[in-house]
């Protein structure tokens, strides 16, 4: 992940700079809000990926039962 951000920080500012002239207010907003859901999708697919393997080895224990 943090690989991407130094190609993505320029772009974004390039994005959301001079060109259209927003105030650094409405560029920080964003900033944030792009965090929030890179963060949200990281727990995401953590939850998702932790479950599937806490599924798998509880599968796996029931087998060793039988």
């Amino acid at each position: 992940m943090s690989a991407v951000f130094p190609g993505l920080l320029p772009f974004l500012s390039s994005l959301f700079g001079g060109s259209h002239g927003w105030p650094s207010i409405a560029q920080g907003a964003l900033f944030v809000i792009l965090m929030l859901i890179m963060a949200l999708l990281g727990i995401v697919i953590g939850a998702w990926l932790g479950g599937a393997r806490r599924s798998i080895s509880s599968k796996r224990s029931l087998k060793n039962q039988h």
